[in-house]
């Protein structure tokens, strides 16, 4: 008698459940058949919110090198997001954050720790040099009703404003109503 698989995901039987629902690590690239020089080879990843030194998630970081703290172009938005920062494409600010060289082993930890796909997506970010590097994105979908950071730098989330309440633009209105 023939047993029937009935499932939902595409499985079938005798193959594993999970390989097609992670993240591209370094053994499934090395499974895919890619060359182990090409999995070990570096890239360079710009971290701008929990990922800084100092911040909560840093030790995901420990294996990179720090190459320095840097500047995107002035194409992005930093988002807050109460307990994480977002960068999405469309904006006028240049971020701040800093620039590490890992391999793909560890940034695949880093994916998984950033829930890579289902919550941010990395693709490659501007600096203001003119070079490219990897980075975590938001969709602006996401982060729709959330707290733009118009000065682009997690670090100074909390730091008081300069313009005094009594010379925003919407209290200079207000006054002259």
């Amino acid at each position: 008698m023939r047993q029937l698989y009935i499932g939902f995901s595409g499985h079938r039987p005798g193959q594993p459940r999970f390989l097609n629902h992670l993240p591209a690590t370094a053994d499934r690239r090395l499974r895919a058949g890619l060359p182990k020089e090409d999995v070990m080879k570096t890239l360079r990843l710009f971290v701008y919110g929990n990922l800084l030194s100092g911040q909560r998630d840093h030790a995901a970081l420990e294996a990179a090198e720090l190459l320095g703290v840097v500047f995107t172009e002035p194409h992005y938005t930093l988002v807050d997001i109460d307990v994480y920062a977002a960068l999405i494409v469309d904006g006028k600010t240049a971020i701040r954050g800093e620039l590490y060289s890992l391999d793909y082993a560890h940034l695949a930890k880093v994916d998984i720790l950033r829930q890579v796909p289902h919550l941010f997506q990395r693709h490659r970010v501007t600096l203001a040099d003119a070079t490219e590097a990897e980075c975590h994105f938001m969709s602006f979908e996401q982060v729709r009703g959330k707290r733009r950071l118009a000065h682009g730098n997690w670090l100074e989330r909390f730091a008081p404003r300069l313009v005094p309440h009594r010379d925003r633009p919407l209290s200079k209105w207000a006054r002259g109503r």
